[in-house]
Order: C-alpha cells, then sequence, then structure tokens
C-alpha cells in the first residue's frame, strides 16, 4: 500500500514537472547583485538598463560613490537567453576606481547573438 502511494506520488510530481515552462527567468529584482561589502563602501548602482547598440546588445549601469575616498570596485556581467539559461563562456571579471563624490558608467557590449537579459554583480 505505501509503494503504491509512493509510487503515484512519484507519477504525479514527474507529470507536473513535465507540465511547466522550461525558463529561468531574470526578474527586474534579480539584474542587480551587490555585496554587502559595497553598500558598506558607501557604493549605490543603478539596475543595468539594455539598449541596441550598432546591432548589438548594451548594457548600462551607473554606479555612485557617496563616500570621501575612492573605491576599487569589481564588477562582472552575466548574459542570459530569453529562456532565462546562462550563455558561456562568461565574460571576464573587470574592476573599477570609483572617485570621491562621483560616478562611473559601467557598459558592456553581449558577445552573443541570442542574448535577451544581463544580471551585473559588482564585489570589493
Amino acid at each position: 500500500m505505501k509503494r503504491a502511494c509512493l509510487l503515484a506520488l512519484c507519477s504525479l510530481m514527474v507529470l507536473a514537472g513535465c507540465s511547466s515552462r522550461p525558463e529561468i527567468p531574470v526578474s527586474d529584482r534579480q539584474t542587480l547583485v551587490m555585496e554587502t561589502s559595497v553598500m558598506a563602501a558607501g557604493i549605490i548602482a543603478e539596475k543595468p538598463e539594455l539598449s541596441s547598440q550598432s546591432g548589438k546588445l548594451v548594457a548600462t549601469s551607473t554606479l555612485y560613490n557617496e563616500k570621501d575616498v575612492p573605491v576599487t570596485l569589481n564588477y562582472q556581467f552575466y548574459w542570459y537567453e530569453e529562456s532565462g539559461l546562462e550563455l558561456h563562456p562568461l565574460d571576464k571579471f573587470a574592476t573599477v576606481i570609483i572617485p570621491a563624490h562621483s560616478r562611473t558608467v559601467l557598459n558592456a557590449a553581449s558577445p552573443f547573438l541570442g542574448a535577451s537579459q544581463v544580471r551585473l554583480y559588482l564585489w570589493l
């Protein structure tokens, strides 16, 4: 009896998984990921905005330094296709120095034709 119930439950779980759409969307709340140390360093960042320039998808994000000292920041853009799957190979991470009480704009062009979403990750 237990075996029959377990088999029925497993079958229902498999059917439920098959009926869902294979998509992992990058929501608006997930397009910018900052470690807490970045915020503690006085950095404020805007979500990356996507635009098309010369036929390529370009992500742009503005970073603000509210402190009296320059901050060295690491960043990396992650690109995703329409269904939400991450595209490889990954862009290499980069470093930027944001002067005290100023702003810096980060730009990245997608190396992938199928990219439609982006996520920006910031860390010290």
